[in-house]
């Protein structure tokens, strides 16, 4: 299970390295029409080095890939600022999203589906490719040093010990110890850009929480909860409804007259001790339940009720009435909710000032639809925040 969660932990570090970004890209409103996010998809980032074939060959010319693609034809796809995305690479990186979501749907759908996810891919690599371009710009970068402690976190939270260790479990994944790296380089600066160009900027002040709180008081109810345990007197084949309520009513009288609800459990035949200690939420139980307990008062036990798998009788511990918690204790929590929505916002409105001052390329015709996507106004993002 370490192994196996160590290995899904550095997917998760190349899983930046490669370019959708469907994450970023749903942010900006990219993101494809199917859940591939709710699938557990984390995008993979455009790998910034360029060979210099790519970036002397001609829109649309052939070029040779690198040795390690095996020396296949490789051709240009897309060029956002002059810098070049390969066919190769978008290939690399859409298969990621599209293994997960295979299998998942049926086939018939996401064959319907595939060009919107796949200019949904696009664009989300573009957006990526623009945004370290514009931290380049910025003089944003990560060094050495950065690097080594954010590898030194992963590794510690993950329970590796060892840098051979780590490349084990690259290896294993088809990933090396420098491509992880130049992964963590990639997400440094891309993290450093956003804050400085959009969270730092932000700033929620007293009155809108107060004012949002106001507004939003149904949404920090605390509903009506129960503190109880319970012995359940189990259905049995062959036995009569009539015999088992008799036997709980029979073990209500021994509970009021000071018998422990674990010692009446242990008595009887097929009867279950259910402890409590924990709050519940009283919406959360059987009706029939609910009602019991709402009309007790703690340390009381109720008559035998009938549920869905025999006879229950309840000890009520402790009970809370439904309660609109204070702004006081929650004013953090409104504080993030605003501080999310606005940064939804304006990281939009970043990306769609980065887009307007970038210079956009499509040489192949099968995404002639890019550009009219990448330059389409994007869904108000502070609506996905409530």
């Amino acid at each position: 299970m370490m192994r196996e969660a160590q290995r899904k932990s550095i997917s998760m570090w190349r899983a930046a390295t490669l370019a959708v970004v469907l994450v970023l890209a749903a942010a900006w409103g990219a993101g494809p029409a199917l859940g591939v996010e709710d699938a557990g998809v984390r995008s993979e980032a455009q790998p910034q080095t360029q060979t210099q074939a790519t970036q002397a060959a001609e829109p649309g010319q052939q070029i040779m890939a690198e040795p390690t693609a095996g020396g296949l034809i490789d051709r240009i796809l897309v060029r956002v600022n002059g810098a070049a995305i390969l066919y190769s690479e978008f290939e690399a990186a859409f298969s990621v999203p599209l293994a997960a979501i295979e299998g998942r749907i049926p086939a018939a759908e996401l064959e319907a589906q595939l060009p919107e996810l796949r200019l949904a891919q696009l664009v989300g690599m573009i957006d990526e490719l623009m945004v370290q371009q514009r931290a380049g710009d910025l003089g944003i970068t990560a060094d050495a040093n950065d690097i080594d402690r954010a590898l030194a976190n992963l590794m510690e939270s993950n329970g590796i010990t060892s840098e051979e260790q780590l490349e084990q479990l690259l290896a294993a994944d088809g990933m090396s110890l420098p491509e992880l790296r130049e992964s963590i380089r990639d997400n440094l600066i891309r993290s450093r850009l956003l804050y400085d160009q959009v969270q730092r900027q932000l700033f929620v002040s007293e009155r809108e929480i107060v004012e949002y709180y106001e507004i939003n008081k149904a949404n920090f109810t605390q509903p009506a909860q129960a503190m109880f345990q319970q012995v359940i007197f189990m259905f049995q084949e062959g036995r009569a409804k009539e015999e088992l309520l008799g036997i709980a009513q029979a073990a209500v009288a021994e509970l009021q007259g000071g018998v422990s609800v674990s010692a009446v459990a242990g008595k009887y035949e097929g009867a279950q001790l259910v402890a409590g200690g924990d709050w519940v939420p009283i919406e959360d139980l059987q009706p029939s339940i609910a009602a019991a307990v709402q009309g007790m008062t703690p340390n009381t036990y109720s008559d035998p009720i009938e549920g869905r798998f025999g006879y229950h009788v309840i000890q009520l511990m402790d009970l809370r009435q439904e309660v609109i918690q204070p702004l006081s204790e929650v004013e953090m929590e409104v504080r993030q909710i605003l501080m999310q929505r606005k940064s939804a916002e304006r990281l939009e409105a970043y990306v769609s000032e980065l887009r307007a001052i970038s210079h956009l390329e499509i040489f192949d015709p099968a995404f002639e639809d890019a550009e009219a996507k990448w330059n389409a106004p994007t869904a108000n993002a502070s609506n996905r925040q409530q």
